[in-house]
């Protein structure tokens, strides 16, 4: 027997679907310049007659120290593009381009000569109307186990290459280069599977990564303090017969195209670019006549004391950590910024010329090339071994300062290269450097 039943529904907020799904948002394509697979002596030629084309503004020679002419910054920026625009047209004309997520680490010309076999044959297979038997059909067959196979073999030795690398670190006592061998060998896909609280889209993600890296930012302006002793300390200078680089002549002879060629040859290649999609393979296969150009736009920004705007855009990308903790914890993130790549052998250029007179203690381990945690660590287990070995009790005590170096005073750090007798123009330019900073999180 079937007894009938009568059921009331109140549905609010219904949304029907008319079939038509709005798509999902669709990450930028991020590409990358593959310089072993492109013809440098073709970009060389290329950025030859590029770089021809710029126009330098000779005007600006001719400028004393600190010249403030109003139209000069906005010439500095002119010159500074074009320059980027030759190397970019270059490149664009020379150099292969491809997207970074089609690489594969363990891919070589023996896998490429093995796809070409297979592709071809499997394309002759295919206009002979995909025969089941015969001499066509075992080639075609052989070919792409062949294809496969190789991918497997190159796969495997390139997982397995580091366990010789890292015997040949621990033998040789090469610490970093063990550990940067250790994290290659067994880092986590962090592509894949992670979600942060109330976020969907990227740009959600984005946006989270800025709020988290905005809130360690530190206004310096506002330690009044700290900006009056800088100009206290910054006048006295001035005015001292210790300011023996106040003269243009100086700075011209400063900026060689010597000191500019073994700063850009110290550039590490194969790193990723910045907001300029340029590298340093841009400018070491470059015509040689950028460093002509490089060593006028540095002279132009010392001499005017300014930097070009672009010399201020940063991009942020997050790095994990710890790769053993919580990948879905926004804390586990550190923040590194990709500059341009000009005002990274700007930098490296006003290092060389100040080095000797940025003296640092013996006892500094951080932010120092050739020493590191291994140096600091057997400082320490020598200086408490002597104490105890002759029958003293050692008291240690750790400072975290883990977040100090994103909230240094710059105001206190340009009083720091004034007592240095760092020359005024470099300050300067630091000082105006700072004011135009500004990123964005990738």
């Amino acid at each position: 027997m079937h007894r009938p039943i009568v059921a009331t529904f109140v549905f609010t907020d219904l949304h029907m679907d008319n079939g038509h799904k709005t798509p999902p948002s669709k990450a930028p394509t991020l590409y990358s310049w593959r310089w072993d697979k492109s013809d440098l002596n073709y970009y060389h030629d290329c950025s030859r007659v590029s770089l021809g084309n710029v126009t330098v503004p000779s005007h600006l020679v001719s400028c004393v120290s600190h010249c403030c002419g109003q139209d000069h910054s906005h010439l500095i920026n002119q010159y500074y593009g074009s320059i980027i625009d030759a190397l970019q047209q270059a490149a664009s004309a020379a150099v292969v381009r491809i997207p970074v997520s089609s690489l594969k680490p363990y891919w070589n010309e023996h896998l490429d000569q093995l796809k070409r076999d297979s592709m071809f044959w499997h394309s002759l297979w295919q206009s002979a109307g995909r025969p089941r038997s015969g001499t066509l059909y075992h080639i075609q067959r052989s070919c792409k186990a062949k294809f496969k196979s190789g991918i497997r073999d190159a796969y495997l030795n390139y997982e397995s290459r580091y366990d010789d690398v890292l015997v040949d670190n621990i033998l040789r006592k090469k610490p970093n280069e063990f550990w940067k061998a250790w994290s290659s060998k067994f880092r986590k896909n962090i592509n894949q599977n992670i979600k942060f609280k109330d976020c969907v889209s990227d740009s959600e993600v984005a946006n989270k990564f800025a709020e988290k890296f905005s809130s360690v930012f530190y206004n310096s302006a506002t330690d009044s303090s700290a900006v009056s002793e800088f100009l206290q300390a910054y006048e006295s200078y001035r005015t001292s017969s210790e300011n023996v680089y106040d003269n243009v002549y100086d700075y011209a002879a400063m900026f060689s195209v010597e000191v500019i060629d073994n700063c850009v040859r110290g550039l590490s290649l194969g790193k990723a670019c910045g907001p300029d999609s340029l590298s340093a393979e841009h400018l070491r296969y470059a015509h040689p006549s950028i460093m002509v150009h490089l060593k006028l736009l540095f002279y132009f920004i010392v001499t005017h004391r300014v930097v070009p705007d672009q010399f201020g855009y940063g991009i942020i990308v997050p790095l994990m950590k710890d790769k053993s903790a919580d990948l879905n914890d926004i804390d586990n993130y550190r923040p590194i910024t990709l500059i341009p790549i000009l005002s990274k052998v700007f930098e490296s250029v006003m290092l060389t010329l100040c080095e000797d007179l940025l003296q640092t203690s013996n006892l500094q381990f951080g932010f120092k090339k050739g020493v590191g945690c291994t140096n600091a660590i057997f400082a320490f287990k020598t200086t408490v071994g002597h104490f105890v070995n002759n029958g003293s009790c050692v008291y240690a005590a750790a400072l975290d300062v883990s977040k100090a170096f994103n909230r240094v005073n710059h105001f206190k750090l340009f009083r720091t290269l004034v007592n240095s007798r760092i020359p005024l123009a470099f300050i300067d330019v630091l000082c105006h450097w700072s004011g135009k900073l500004c990123c964005v999180v990738r």
